[in-house]
């Protein structure tokens, strides 16, 4: 709580004298942990939808909002690097104010789910890039997630039986 106020009140990275290899490392663990995470989240969704009757319009919004939800988390860890690394990503100028950069990083995140890569705004260093690639790794398992139940998901609405998903 210490850091977060004190970067609100400073605009400046409490801990960026040298020390700021421990949170790189914590910010990919908490990825790891997040991802995770939202990927169970999904899976319970899809199977909390059938079990209770939900339309499977409603299941796709559900999950759209976890995905949107998951590319605001990502735009918010690579605006933290950027905040303690300004070298992280190449293409985002330090002289802007926060909400700029901050739309930059939610941009590059939606490019990177897109897996599109434009090229404007480049990760730099070893935790931006693994940064990146959990989250393409992260989508590419949310797509297969949803085709290899996509079968299912159609049987049990065509069928009723919430037993279908079961493990």
């Amino acid at each position: 709580m210490y850091y977060m106020a004190t970067f609100l009140i400073n605009q400046e990275h409490p801990l960026k004298n040298g020390k700021d290899h421990f949170w790189n490392y914590m910010v990919v663990g908490f990825c790891i942990y997040k991802i995770s995470f939202f990927l169970l989240y999904i899976y319970e969704v899809m199977w909390w939808g059938v079990k209770n009757n939900k339309s499977f319009r409603n299941i796709l919004l559900y999950i759209w909002y976890i995905v949107m939800l998951i590319q605001v988390s990502f735009a918010l860890d690579y605006f933290y690097l950027f905040s303690i690394q300004n070298n992280s990503f190449k293409g985002l100028s330090v002289s802007t104010s926060y909400l700029y950069n901050f739309c930059e990083l939610l941009y590059f995140s939606v490019i990177t789910m897109g897996t599109i890569g434009y090229g404007d705004i480049v990760p730099q260093g070893l935790t931006a890039r693994s940064l990146v690639s959990l989250e393409v790794i992260s989508y590419l398992t949310f797509i297969i997630l949803i085709i290899a139940n996509y079968s299912n998901l159609k049987d049990a609405f065509n069928t009723k039986d919430p037993n279908i998903g079961d493990l």
